[in-house]
């Protein structure tokens, strides 16, 4: 293993790979699925006072909701993804 000149400590990997800033946006994003805490609105868009737990794919796309942190983090790993939490 090489070792970076400027940082002896921290080892430097022998095969780097160089992924531009998009590639590295996505990557993984095939795999992850991010649930996070979202206020519901009314069809006029005023806050209504509850809370659910929005799910949303990698790139930031909604793709569900559920009542409760439990139940989104399960239906994320039904569909066989891993779940990342937002706060």
């Amino acid at each position: 293993m090489n070792y970076d000149n400027d940082n002896p400590i921290t080892p430097k990997p022998a095969h780097a790979i160089r992924l531009s800033a998009q590639d590295f946006a996505l990557w993984g994003s095939e795999y992850l699925a991010y649930v996070k805490p979202v206020e519901l609105r009314d069809d006029k868009g005023h806050v209504t006072g509850h809370m659910a737990y929005g799910i949303h794919a990698a790139d930031g796309r909604p793709v569900g909701m559920a009542e409760t942190r439990d139940l989104a983090i399960a239906a994320v790993i039904r569909e066989g993804l891993e779940p990342a939490s937002v706060h």
